[in-house]
C-alpha cells in the first residue's frame, strides 16, 4: 500500500452543493509500472470503476486510455456500474441519437448507483453541457480535459500510456482534430485543433500492441488524412514503417476522405504487405448541388473518377461510405442522384444517416427540411439498394480462399474478419480465437446485420441488413 495524501477533487469535477475528497497516490513511469492505492471519497472508497462508450473508434480509442489509467491507478474495472465506485461515460455528440443515449446513460448511472461518482465526458458534453449540468450528481469533464483529468483525479504521474484494447482489432490513434466545417458537422466546433502523434511514438505504440498479441491494428483520427506526424507524406510513411514491426499481419485505415487519398498514399497501399484492402470514403451524397450546400470538397464526378483510380491502384479493394438522408432541400431527383451515384460506386456497405439537426453546425438552421415520414421511405430505399450492393460483392467472393483474423463466438459459430472487413462465419475451436486462418467462402446468406435507426417522437425504426459469408475451413493452420 502507497503512501497517501489527501486533496480536493478538481472544480470540474465536483457536484453542485457538495465537496468531496479523495486520498491519493503518485506512481511512477506510465509505461513500465502500475501500483495499487485505496482512495478515499467522503462517500466511501473509490476503489472499482465501470466505462461507457458512445460511437466512434476514436472515442473507443480514447476510453482505452481512461482504462488504462483507471487500472495504473490500482482500480478494478466491473462490468455492471451498480458494483462500480467510479462510472466514467465517454459520450459522442454527432447525431441527436447518439446525445440522447449519453444522457440517459448518465440519468440510468446515477439511479441505479447512487453512491458512485459519475463523470461524463466527450463530444456530447461540450455541445450540450447545459443539458448534462441539468442532471443534478454528473461531474462535468469538458473534452479538452478527458485524456488527463484521472491524473488529477487519481493522482497518477502524467506520462505516455498505451491503451488497453479488448479487442482482436487494436485501435491506434495517431491524428485528431478537424478544421473543415461541414455545414451537416459539429465535429470541427469540438475537435478542432488539429494534432498528430509523432511517427517514432506511433511506431512504438504500434510494436506495443503487437507484442500484446494483436495482429490487427486499425489507424484511426478524427481526420486521419491530415495525419503529419512524420514530415511530407505522413500517411504514407507511416504505413510503410509498419512493415517492419514484427508480429503485425494487418494495418487497416478506420475512415479517410476522398481528397485525403493521395498518390503516394496509394502507391504505399499497393506496396504493402500488411495493408488491408478497405476504404471508408464518406460519399453523404450524389448530388453536387448538395454536396456544394454540404461543403463537401468534390462533386459526384470526381468522386466517382478517384474510386476508379483507387481500384486500378489497388485490384479488388472493398469501398464503403456514409450516406445523409434528408439533408435539408433535398429533392426526390437529388435522392435519386444519390442512389445512382452508389449503384455506380458498387459500394460494399453503406452506412446510412437520416439528417439530424445538431447546432451549431449550419445545416441545423437551413430551410425546406424534409418531412420525416419521407426520410424514412428514403432510407428504405436506400437500404434496398445497399443490401443489394452488399450481396453483389459478396457473392463475387464465393469459391475464393481468403485470410481470416478469428475474433470470437457468436450464435455456436467461429467469426471473423476478411482482410477486406467481410465478417465469415465458420465451425471451428475456441483456440483459433486471435489468430489468422485461411478459408474457403461456401455460401453466402442472411446473417449479421448492419442498423441504421431513425427517431421521431412516435416512432423508432430499424433497417437492417442481413449478410453472411459461411465459410469451410482449408487447413485450420494459423498463418502465424
Amino acid at each position: 500500500m502507497m503512501t497517501v495524501t489527501v486533496a480536493a477533487l478538481p472544480k470540474f469535477l465536483r457536484a453542485p452543493g457538495r465537496r468531496e475528497w479523495f486520498a491519493s497516490g503518485v506512481g511512477g513511469d506510465i509505461m513500465s509500472h502500475s501500483f495499487r492505492c485505496e482512495r478515499e471519497v467522503m462517500s466511501g472508497t473509490l476503489e472499482t470503476f465501470h466505462l461507457m462508450t458512445f460511437d466512434c473508434k476514436v472515442n473507443l480509442y480514447e476510453s482505452g486510455l481512461l482504462r488504462s489509467q483507471c487500472v495504473r491507478a490500482g482500480l478494478g474495472e466491473r462490468r455492471e456500474l451498480v458494483e462500480a465506485d467510479l462510472v466514467i461515460i465517454n459520450t459522442c455528440g454527432v447525431t441527436a441519437s447518439a446525445v440522447g443515449k449519453s444522457r440517459r446513460a448518465a440519468r440510468r448511472a446515477l439511479r441505479k448507483n447512487p453512491k458512485a461518482v459519475v463523470v461524463a465526458t466527450g463530444c456530447a458534453v461540450d455541445l450540450n453541457r447545459a443539458d448534462f449540468e441539468a442532471i443534478e450528481g454528473v461531474r462535468i469533464v469538458p473534452h479538452s480535459e478527458k485524456a488527463h483529468f484521472l491524473e488529477k483525479l487519481l493522482r497518477v504521474s502524467p506520462g505516455r500510456v498505451v491503451p488497453e484494447c479488448r479487442r482482436t482489432r487494436a485501435l491506434l490513434k495517431v491524428q485528431d482534430g478537424c478544421d473543415r466545417l461541414c455545414t451537416y458537422c459539429v465535429v470541427p466546433h469540438v475537435r478542432s485543433r488539429l494534432w498528430s502523434k509523432p511517427l517514432d511514438e506511433a511506431l512504438e505504440e504500434a510494436r506495443c500492441l503487437a507484442r500484446r498479441g494483436h495482429r490487427e491494428i486499425v489507424l484511426t483520427g478524427v481526420r486521419l488524412g491530415l495525419y503529419d506526424g512524420g514530415g511530407e507524406d505522413s500517411p504514407a510513411r507511416l504505413l510503410a514503417a509498419l512493415e517492419d514491426v514484427d508480429g503485425l499481419a494487418r494495418v487497416r485505415l478506420s475512415s479517410i476522405d476522398l481528397n485525403d487519398v493521395s498518390d503516394a498514399l496509394l502507391e504505399a497501399m499497393a506496396r504493402s504487405t500488411k495493408f488491408c484492402p478497405h476504404l471508408h470514403i464518406s460519399l453523404q451524397s450524389g448530388d453536387d448541388a448538395l454536396l456544394a450546400r454540404m461543403h463537401r470538397p468534390y462533386d459526384s464526378g470526381g468522386y466517382l473518377r478517384r474510386l476508379g483510380e483507387i481500384r486500378r491502384a489497388l485490384g479488388r479493394v472493398a469501398i464503403t461510405t456514409d450516406v445523409i438522408v434528408g439533408f435539408p432541400g433535398e429533392s426526390e431527383e437529388q435522392f435519386e442522384n444519390t442512389l445512382r451515384v452508389c449503384r455506380e460506386a458498387a459500394f460494399s456497405k453503406i452506412h446510412i444517416f437520416p439528417f439530424s439537426a445538431r447546432p451549431p453546425a449550419p445545416a441545423a438552421d437551413m430551410p425546406d427540411k424534409i418531412d420525416p415520414r419521407e426520410i424514412r421511405r428514403r432510407v428504405g430505399a436506400l437500404a434496398a439498394l445497399e443490401r443489394e450492393l452488399a450481396m453483389n460483392y459478396r457473392r463475387a467472393m464465393l469459391g475464393d480462399v481468403v485470410e481470416v483474423l478469428v475474433e470470437g463466438r457468436v450464435d455456436g459459430m467461429l467469426e471473423g474478419k476478411t482482410r477486406d472487413y467481410v465478417t465469415v462465419a465458420f465451425e471451428g475451436e475456441d483456440s483459433l480465437t486471435g489468430g489468422i486462418v485461411r478459408l474457403q467462402i461456401t455460401d453466402v446468406g442472411p446473417y449479421g446485420h448492419s442498423q441504421s435507426r431513425l427517431t421521431n417522437a412516435n416512432r423508432e425504426r430499424n433497417i437492417r441488413n442481413h449478410q453472411e459469408v459461411k465459410a469451410r475451413t482449408v487447413d485450420f493452420a494459423r498463418t502465424d
